[in-house]
């Protein structure tokens, strides 16, 4: 047969390439395999060595029960042997298997040898552990949930499928103490690692509303509780369930321990967002104020947003803190205080009653004119644009008397000071244009004489400078604009260039 005849039995050229790069493949596959399941080993391996257990923790029953639980298997297979015990078993047994299991978890809880161990089908078995009228055996499941709450969220089972969130709210009805305890807990922690949806949170809301309060007067309890409203969906509620919170912030802000009274104020912070309950925050506001001096700075900064979220609630809300002493609170706050983020919120807080109309204007100039000039010297630049914002809203009020309190106090000729040090644009946009707006107030209402001392002043040896200074910055900045308009409205006519014209040319046609 002649060369030719052979070829018809070979295959395409085309198939080769398409055989050969398949082969490629294939043995590409076979070693990434071999790669991930070193990888894997080395990892388990590496596991294996830094897990602890201690076969101290093995009771007598389950020793006779099996004795590989003392031998030298791995801790992996341990635990499978215990996991085996604790769904198969008597109460008792099952109950001892899970107190190691406990003990395990709470010493690796940082290890992964175990993730893979909790299926979906033992956690279902365990959940029913939750049901059972054993005490103990209720409290020793709890306990390895709220483990797993925290170890799963890093693995690709989602304890969501098993529906067990009702099951821990079901259980704030124990009469057992540590029980409730525990589960406050694991609702806290099952809350931030899952989130729940509005319908979860109701459940908890009204089941929390039938709850003896005396049971969550335990310090323990508050303190629990306090960070579980803090991290609650308020967002996803109504009105009827957003109130039922604030049957408990009363006692948890008033409560003598730091950190609980912090989880409530930030509790209270997300709730003062929201118009349906501004009211309610407004009173305890009132209650907030007789404490807050004794506030850590990060508790102190929620409890200033606070008041500042009340009064954007209308004028009714910031009249009743006006009432019964803010202004007065907040001056003190920001004299005694000398970090800047807690002066700064201060100074908003003035801000935002200064624009609720002259009366707010008028309290805020009488009590804290000098603290709204220590703002403006303040050697902080978002304390000082705070002050600076603090003015803007003097002067929309139109107040006359307030406007000249604050030109007496010479904070017109502070605003040219804090122009030379400030270099970021937009901020000096808003000092000119308040320069430029109380100038040509005080120029129409002032007799000529009185306008004179307040503008001549501007010129003086100091104040020249940083006109000057001010003169040769860039002329291209928005900024200049209201520069030059504050010059025009501050110069005498007499004295004024004339401006440059174009020259007109005669025609002799």
């Amino acid at each position: 047969m002649n060369s030719r005849n052979m070829n018809f039995f070979q295959l395409p050229k085309s198939v080769k390439i398409y055989k050969a790069r398949e082969i490629k493949a294939v043995n590409l596959r076979k070693k990434k395999r071999a790669e991930h399941i070193d990888h894997y080993r080395n990892n388990l391996e590496k596991h294996q060595t830094s897990t602890i257990f201690d076969p101290n923790w093995i009771p007598e029953d389950l020793i006779n029960h099996n004795e590989l639980l003392i031998s030298d298997i791995n801790p992996s297979n341990k635990l499978c042997i215990l996991i085996d015990i604790s769904l198969n078993s008597s109460s008792s047994l099952s109950f001892s298997a899970l107190t190691v299991i406990d003990k395990f978890l709470q010493k690796n809880i940082n290890s992964n040898i175990q993730h893979h161990l909790f299926n979906e089908k033992i956690l279902l078995k365990l959940k029913q552990n939750l049901k059972s009228q054993n005490n103990n055996l209720q409290l020793v499941t709890i306990k390895i949930f709220s483990y797993l709450i925290q170890i799963l969220p890093t693995t690709k089972l989602d304890i969501k499928i098993i529906n067990i969130f009702p099951v821990f709210i079901d259980l704030l009805k124990t009469t057992d103490s540590d029980i409730f305890t525990k589960i406050l807990e694991i609702i806290y922690n099952y809350i931030i690692n899952h989130s729940i949806t509005d319908q979860q949170c109701i459940y908890f809301l009204n089941q929390l509303n039938d709850i003896n309060i005396n049971i969550l007067c335990i310090i323990t309890n508050t303190q629990l509780l306090a960070w579980i409203l803090k991290v609650l969906p308020y967002d996803q509620l109504n009105t009827d369930y957003r109130i039922i919170v604030f049957k408990y912030l009363p006692w948890i802000i008033d409560v003598n321990n730091e950190e609980t009274v912090s989880q409530g104020i930030i509790a209270l912070y997300k709730l003062s967002f929201f118009n349906d309950v501004k009211k309610e925050c407004m009173f305890l506001s009132i209650k907030i104020m007789k404490f807050i001096n004794y506030y850590k700075p990060r508790a102190l900064i929620n409890a200033i947003k606070v008041f500042q979220n009340v009064i954007e609630g209308g004028e009714e809300l910031t009249q009743g803190l006006v009432d019964v002493g803010i202004v007065d609170k907040v001056i003190e706050i920001f004299e005694t205080y000398t970090n800047d983020i807690i002066k700064k919120e201060a100074c908003i807080c003035l801000k935002l009653i200064i624009e609720k109309g002259n009366d707010m204007i008028n309290i805020v100039v009488n009590k804290g004119c000098l603290s709204i000039k220590k703002m403006l010297m303040n050697s902080c630049p978002i304390v000082i644009i705070e002050g600076v914002k603090c003015l803007a809203g003097i002067y929309r009020g139109q107040c006359k008397e307030a406007i000249l309190k604050i030109t007496q106090n010479e904070m017109l000729y502070d605003l040219l000071k804090i122009a030379c040090d400030l270099g970021e644009e937009k901020k000096l946009q808003i000092i000119f244009e308040n320069l430029k707006d109380y100038c040509k107030y005080l120029k129409g209402i002032l007799p000529t004489e009185e306008w004179d001392k307040i503008r001549l002043k501007f010129f003086n040896s100091e104040n020249t400078k940083f006109l000057d200074y001010i003169e040769n910055k860039d002329t291209g900045s928005k900024y200049y604009n209201y520069f030059q308009d504050f010059l025009d409205i501050i110069e005498n006519e007499e004295t004024k260039e004339p401006d440059l014209q174009i020259p007109e040319f005669f025609s002799f046609c």
